[in-house]
């Protein structure tokens, strides 16, 4: 079936050109650098052992930063290659990635495209982070008797459903890894069940990520507003989640009359549709993006902006984290755990099962709107309670943080391994 697929690939390599012209249109491809996508390179191979990183998207970019700080330090020869396949992803990474560290888009799973890509690179290790398997590519790095390793491994019950029912291409696949890291012990089950080899239990990539920023100022400023009064938040909310958070503020507020929602959605772009809603409503409603702070008698803060949400989670002890009750499949908590918040989260969270797990302590999960509510409620009357699901959340964050050296060993002995060979 590999085979065929290897086939199939090389014979679409022109409707590939195609699909990456069309997305270049679309601006989702960078126009300089689109022969990386062939297996180009944009820089020279710097000189020593290179270990080479690949994450799909963003998510999987920032959460290997941490690990590749840890890295670099211990060995200061050490050269690193970042490959990801999104602009977002390549622009996000020009501001953070360190010295040493080199950005390249990765080519399609075309394999002259991906013999080219290892040719000129030559990593001494490959590391895969997640659950991104392009066959072709991870093919020819074990032709190359490159070690090949995966980081923060996730695998949902519906992925494991559909890759048992190919058992031969999933042991295939998956006995290319030398050894598979996973911080969910479900996803360390079914990596066992499907044929990996070498599966150890790991920290979670995820929980290293710096803790959001936001002004100081701003947040005594807010403090002082919200000192008398029960503040919750909503944030990362898409559509179709607003209506349940505006309906269970006019709820709460009949016990709550100084309650305080602040509302978050994940696309800013979509205020004006949300400012809509909350007037039909009746409830009086400021934006963040007009450079408003709250009043006391305001209802629901919008914050219509990006880059504040260090802020919401530092005011507000509760928190709904949205995406969670539409079918997105949620958004990361850890974000407002580490400031302070107690986190709720609704029935979908697909995306995060991951982080969830390590999080079962802490975490809330409600299956319905009315159990949103309760919850609420007891939370924001039960300090208590409120602030052990958070300080649990926290220290959850520490333990995992605190794994993050361990596993920087384990990859450098890979490494080790690959130079001895």
């Amino acid at each position: 079936m590999l085979n065929l697929y290897r086939w199939l690939i090389q014979t679409l390599a022109p409707l590939l050109k195609y699909h990456l012209k069309r997305r270049l249109k679309r601006g989702k491809e960078d126009p300089v650098r689109l022969c990386e996508r062939f297996g180009g390179a944009s820089f020279s191979r710097p000189q020593g052992q290179l270990v080479w990183f690949h994450g799909a998207s963003v998510g999987e970019s920032i959460s290997m930063l941490k690990l590749i700080d840890q890295l670099l330090e211990i060995q200061p020869e050490l050269h690193v290659l970042v490959t990801t396949g999104t602009v977002t992803s390549a622009k996000l990474l020009a501001k953070h990635l360190p010295k040493r560290c080199i950005h390249q888009f990765i080519p399609l799973d075309v394999p002259r495209w991906t013999s080219r890509f290892l040719n000129h690179w030559k990593p001494d290790l490959a590391v895969f982070i997640e659950s991104e398997f392009w066959p072709n590519l991870l093919r020819g790095i074990k032709k190359r008797q490159i070690p090949l390793i995966l980081l923060n491994a996730r695998m949902s019950k519906r992925s494991f459903d559909w890759w048992r029912r190919f058992p031969n291409i999933s042991r295939q696949l998956l006995q290319l890894f030398d050894a598979c890291f996973t911080p969910s012990e479900q996803a360390f089950s079914y990596l066992k069940e499907l044929g990996a080899k070498n599966v150890s239990l790991s920290c979670n990539l995820k929980f290293a990520a710096d803790t959001l920023g936001y002004a100081p100022e701003e947040l005594d400023r807010l403090r002082n507003i919200c000192e008398k009064r029960l503040v919750w938040a909503a944030t990362s909310t898409h559509k179709g989640e607003e209506e349940i958070v505006i309906a269970r503020h006019l709820a709460l507020k009949q016990r709550f009359p100084n309650l305080l929602t602040i509302l978050a959605p994940r696309h800013p772009e979509r205020a004006a549709e949300i400012l809509q809603m909350v007037e039909k409503a009746d409830l009086r409603v400021v934006r963040r993006s007009e450079g408003n702070f709250p009043r006391q008698k305001t209802d629901i803060w919008l914050v219509d902006t990006i880059g504040d949400l260090g802020l919401v989670y530092s005011i507000a002890k509760v928190c709904f984290i949205g995406g969670s009750f539409v079918t997105i499949g949620g958004h990361n908590p850890i974000e407002a755990f580490k400031l302070g918040s107690a986190v709720i989260v609704g029935p979908h969270t697909e995306n995060f099962l991951d982080v969830n797990e390590n999080l079962k302590e802490a975490l809330i999960q409600v299956q319905t709107t009315a159990e949103l509510e309760a919850v609420l409620q007891d939370l924001l009357t039960n300090e208590e309670e409120t602030r052990r699901r958070s300080l649990t959340g926290q220290t959850i964050i520490i333990e995992q943080q605190q794994g993050l050296p361990i596993l920087a060993e384990e990859v450098l002995q890979h490494l080790s391994s690959a130079h001895k060979a």
